[in-house]
Formats: structure tokens, sequence, C-alpha cells
């Protein structure tokens, strides 16, 4: 049965095309992810950190070409909108032909530093109980140890519940288990006031 479970995996690994996944009206929640989204903030001696929570995204526009989209997260109690481009990377086999894009170059719609760039791989995406996971890669200069960091997401439809089976068992396969955190919570589809969007392009998505 393992066995099985992990042919399928690899199999859904082998035949997925990006822009299905992230064709979407609905909001897609960061349900769970590999890495912590924190960071700190000093006053002269005294630093605070803080989190980041209620991480989404939500379509603008998408075209064979590009998924554009606004990230906005929860830091304080109060909302952050930031818009970025996601550009779908295509993979020409030796026959010639044109595999469907499985990854997407990201960055802020307004950056103009390449080395914030990350590159979104589809690793697993589930149709019939959606579930997106992605494995995010740094594209800067600076060599990063991003080895396993996934992020998963459901839509608004399914973010109460929990992933499927299938969808965690992706989770363990690609990502680093080590460490598995959870920005999202029931409180996050509760109002919150938002600020301009004032994100200069100097973070990527979390």
């Amino acid at each position: 049965v393992e066995m099985t479970a992990r042919k399928k995996i690899l199999s859904n690994d082998d035949d997925l095309d990006i822009r299905e996944a992230v064709n979407t009206s609905d909001t897609l929640w960061l349900y769970q992810q590999s890495y912590k989204n924190s960071f700190d903030v000093c006053f002269g001696r005294y630093c605070r950190k803080l989190n980041e929570t209620c991480i989404r995204n939500k379509k603008i526009d998408l075209s064979p070409k590009e998924y554009n989209f606004t990230q906005t997260i929860r830091v304080e109690g109060t909302d952050v909108p930031t818009n970025y481009v996601g550009t779908f990377v295509e993979l020409e086999l030796q026959s010639g032909k044109i595999k469907p894009p499985k990854s997407m170059k990201v960055v802020a719609t307004d950056s103009t530093d390449s080395d914030e760039a990350q590159l979104w791989t589809l690793k697993f995406y589930d149709n019939s109980k959606p579930c997106i996971l992605f494995l995010i890669q740094s594209l800067g200069q600076e060599i990063k140890d991003d080895v396993g960091t996934c992020e998963l997401y459901l839509p608004e439809a399914e973010v109460s519940n929990r992933p499927s089976k299938s969808c965690l068992e992706a989770f363990s396969h690609f990502c680093n288990p080590e460490h598995t955190y959870y920005p999202y919570s029931d409180s996050c589809r509760q109002e919150a006031p938002r600020t301009d969007q004032s994100n200069d392009g100097n973070k990527v998505p979390k």
C-alpha cells in the first residue's frame, strides 16, 4: 500500500501543469509549510520577533505566460497586501515538444532586485480534494539551503478541513519533515485592518 501511494505521488509530480493549479478565483490559503515565518524588529538593543500569519494568494489575472496575484499576510493584526507576478517556465523536450510548465519565477511586481526572485515548482496537485504543494527555491546569487522548502495551499472552500491523505503524503515525501508550521487558523477568515500596498519589493512571498 505504501509503495502504491508513493507511485501515485511520483506519477502526479510527472504530469502536472501549474496553470491548472492556480487557475481559480478562490482565495488560496497557505495551510502549512516547512519553515517559520517570523522576523525581528529592533529598536536599539530591544528586539521583538513578529510572526506572519493568515497568508493567502488571490488571482488577479492568468495568461498562458504569467500568473498575476496578490499575496496578503497578517502582521500584528493588520493585513498587508503585495502584488506578484509568476512567469511560467517552459521545458522543451528532446523531441522539440514543449511540456506544460510545472514552475514559475515569482517576483514582486515593483521589484528591481533580481536576487529577490523565487522559483515555485508544483510538486503535487489534487483536484478532486483541492490541494496545491509548491517547492520554493531562491533564485538569488546567494546560495541558500532551501532543499525541501515547501508551502501547501488549500482553497477557501477546503481550508476548514484537513488536507487529503495523499496531499499530506506528498508533503512528507518532497519536503523537509523535521518541522511543520501552520500559519492558518480559523480566525484568519475574520476581517482585519489593511495597509496600503507599501511593500517596495524587498520581500519575496512567504
